[in-house]
């Protein structure tokens, strides 16, 4: 179950500043009085920026990969590209039960979670497919290596009068074979990675209810 995101210079840093709050320059709260007379001041609201460096190599496919699509039985899940060409062929053959297999186990397990919580069946999710992936053409595009992840920019085009969309996909070994992983899903390398500014702001998962 893909999701899509709709993954330059080698070596690169990204930036990422995280914002914790707003800067108020007056106190918007009254105090608060507890039973016992103690009292707690209006409340004033302050930021901190705290920056990190992502540091990721980026190596473009040249000329563009031209992805040839594999059966099932051809599969292979020797190599972050094999993995993800199994991955986008089980898409092109909305094959539900495939697609699952070229996940690591615990992404599976993430969304079908998600899939339960909201809903979605497998055959939703081949209904989608098929308008998307199904008779185009996959090009493999970048591949950026991010520590023990790969992550692999890719295009699907070949929709009559549509316009090509590029997405990225990231990798993980799973035991000995590598497997498209959902482990990145909340980190910035993978939405943010081609990013112009090299410089992203993002809220910490603190700031959010769970």
């Amino acid at each position: 179950m893909i999701y899509p995101t709709c993954f330059r210079a080698f070596g690169g840093a990204l930036i990422i500043a995280a914002a914790l709050g707003t800067t108020f320059a007056q106190a918007q709260d009254r105090p608060v009085v507890h039973k016992d007379g103690a009292t707690l001041g209006g409340r004033g609201y302050r930021s901190l920026t705290v920056e990190m460096t992502y540091v990721y190599s980026v190596t473009p496919y040249s000329p563009a990969y031209a992805v040839k699509l594999v059966d099932q039985k051809g599969a292979s899940y020797a190599t972050p590209e094999d993995a993800l060409i199994a991955n986008l062929s089980s898409l092109a053959a909305t094959n539900f039960a495939w697609n699952n297999q070229t996940w690591t186990a615990a992404s599976v397990r993430d969304m079908e979670q998600r899939d339960r919580a909201d809903g979605t069946t497998p055959r939703d999710w081949e209904t989608r497919w098929k308008t998307l992936y199904a008779g185009k053409r996959f090009d493999l595009l970048n591949r950026i290596d991010y520590g023990r992840y790969v992550l692999i920019e890719y295009r699907v085009s070949g929709a009559p009068g549509g316009k090509p969309m590029v997405d990225t996909a990231a990798l993980a070994k799973d035991g000995q074979q590598w497997k498209v992983t959902q482990e990145l899903a909340a980190d910035p390398i993978l939405q943010h990675w081609n990013s112009p500014q090299r410089r992203v702001q993002m809220a910490p998962n603190s700031m959010f209810s769970k």
